[in-house]
């Protein structure tokens, strides 16, 4: 059985963009709800503190690489690469640049992400730590690994608050507005769903998943999770 593969990345596949926005409203009001998807608020479990950064009065968060790869192939489906790796060395750290490429799976495009960080290495005492022979041995063992991850997640950052974009920050005003007046940003099938999923008898998290889900699903799979909903009443 022959797999289709995703376009090649390039200029050319901007064109299957802008025709989304050329026909029907149906395929805009599945980009906004998968945009308002990627844009969720990260769950509370796989947020965690640094330690090192945080002070008494502010805690610095963040969300571990694991878990950032993790969301990246279930809101991905698998899809997404890095490239162009980059490292330079100024004084006593250790710079780092990429590129975060996924393949939206309703544009059926892809997008790239650039992702920077800096990490700093350890030098023995006293030392001139511009001279990176002065650096404790093996200490960029666990440095470059470090600071690839740590441009992943930034790269990740600007995909939305689902990656970890507003964690840090002390006053966030995202809020979705139409692009038209004209676009419904739900279907009929979706407000049906939706009632039925504030009366259905389902634990929190089950609700939650269901709240995620209806949001990006299309018109046949909504229709399955009506059936199965009528039947928690």
């Amino acid at each position: 059985m022959s797999q289709k593969k995703a376009p090649a990345e390039s200029e050319e596949n901007n064109s299957a963009a802008v025709s989304l926005f050329e026909n029907a409203t149906g395929e805009i009001r599945a980009l906004r709800n998968f945009a308002e998807h990627i844009n969720l608020i990260p769950d509370k479990s796989i947020i965690q503190k640094n330690k090192i950064a945080s002070t008494e009065k502010k805690d610095v968060l963040f969300i571990p690489v694991g878990e950032v790869e993790r969301l990246l192939d279930e809101t991905f489906l698998g899809l997404w690469k890095t490239k162009k790796w980059q490292v330079s060395h100024i004084a006593n750290e250790v710079h780092g640049s990429l590129l975060l490429c996924v393949f939206h799976p309703v544009a059926k495009i892809w997008i790239t992400r650039i992702g920077t960080a800096a990490v700093p290495i350890t030098f023995r005492a006293d030392t001139d730590i511009t001279d990176i022979r002065n650096k404790i041995k093996n200490a960029l063992v666990n440095v470059i690994p470090h600071l690839k991850s740590e441009c992943l997640k930034n790269a990740a950052h600007s995909l939305g608050r689902s990656f970890g974009r507003d964690l840090n920050r002390e006053i966030s005003d995202y809020e979705f507005e139409d692009i038209t007046e004209k676009i419904s940003v739900l279907s009929e099938l979706q407000k049906k769903a939706i009632a039925l999923l504030k009366t259905a008898k389902l634990n929190e998290k089950t609700r939650e998943i269901f709240t995620k889900k209806l949001r990006v699903a299309d018109d046949e799979r909504i229709q399955g999770y009506i059936e199965y909903l009528k039947e928690k009443q």
